[in-house]
């Protein structure tokens, strides 16, 4: 038994590609494997829909089908990322579809086994060639489909995340673009970032001040709970702060790019401060916010390209 893989994805601009075919075929740089491209909704071109699948196939074993299908979504999300485009695969949306009975009764009208059109991976055997049946299903620029296809074709191989950490972030890149308010997308944005950060410890003399101070909390006479708070938060001390972090971060991966005429570890000092301007203070100032926005967007994509194995 053959089995094929989908990944199924929905981009936030509405027809986000230039061209108007309703699919296109085309080959593996590294390892000659099949895929097809094809356009879901609207009319099913390119042109018109924001939703589409990559099929790709067939394997001898689901196993390698999965891995494979897993290979996609992650050159996909690497497109997403650098185009700077959102992408919905489908991981944390709620469950619903057909039901059994819905979909034996769907196989038995059209005469082929009948799936969910869900976003995501879905693994299926390859013959006979399954229908898959949905229930439903803004933005901006279009681009050719180009670099699309060329990302692809340079799988399987060329694309990883650095880490379980990396893969949170993108996801939670791709899924900025679907907020509708400018302070809901920049916290998201921010969450990225601190989805990514690894603070380092302090220096050997401020630990062991911080140990002298947990100490002395220990032999306090004060209440249990107050006194285990008290240490949990000292603890955090030995390592840097979200601050210091953050800016380490800009110098050692933007070292070299601007954002609003400002060095990268600047401009992370900004975006920190209205974070807890807004978070802590519930100050916003919304225009200044939203022409904040595109940079803010580029800096956390910048960031993320560069949590991606190459």
């Amino acid at each position: 038994m053959n089995y094929k893989y989908r990944v199924c994805f929905q981009l936030a601009a509405e027809g986000p590609f230039t061209e108007e075919e309703t699919f296109l075929e085309f080959k593996s740089n590294q390892t000659g494997e099949n895929f097809k491209l094809s356009a879901l909704n609207k009319e099913k071109k390119f042109n018109s829909s924001n939703r589409f699948s990559v099929i790709g196939g067939p394997y001898n074993t689901v196993e390698k089908a999965q891995d494979s299908a897993e290979k996609v979504k992650i050159a996909v999300l690497y497109y997403a990322t650098k185009q700077r485009v959102g992408i919905d695969l489908g991981k944390y949306a709620l469950p619903g579809g057909l039901t059994k009975d819905g979909r034996e009764m769907l196989s038995q009208q059209h005469g082929t086994p009948v799936l969910d059109d869900k976003l995501g991976i879905t693994i299926f055997e390859a013959e006979p060639k399954p229908l898959f049946y949905s229930l439903h299903a803004k933005g901006a620029s279009r681009r050719s489909i180009d670099s699309f296809i060329d990302t692809l074709k340079q799988i399987p191989d060329t694309f990883n995340f650095k880490s379980p950490r990396a893969e949170l972030a993108v996801e939670l890149y791709s899924m900025s673009h679907f907020e509708s308010t400018s302070s809901a997308r920049f916290l998201t944005l921010f969450m990225c970032l601190e989805a990514l950060f690894d603070p380092l410890p302090k220096s050997e003399e401020a630990c062991l001040h911080v140990d002298s101070l947990i100490q002395a909390t220990n032999n306090a006479e004060i209440p249990d709970e107050d006194k285990k708070l008290l240490i949990d938060e000292l603890s955090w001390r030995k390592k840097e702060s979200i601050a210091q972090t953050g800016k380490r971060m800009a110098r050692e991966l933007l070292a070299e790019k601007e954002y609003f005429s400002m060095t990268a570890e600047k401009f992370f000092k900004k975006i920190y401060k209205t974070r807890n301007d807004l978070v802590h203070r519930g100050i916003v100032n919304r225009p200044e916010l939203h022409s904040m926005l595109g940079e803010v967007d580029r800096y956390v994509s910048d960031i993320l390209q560069k949590q991606f194995i190459r």
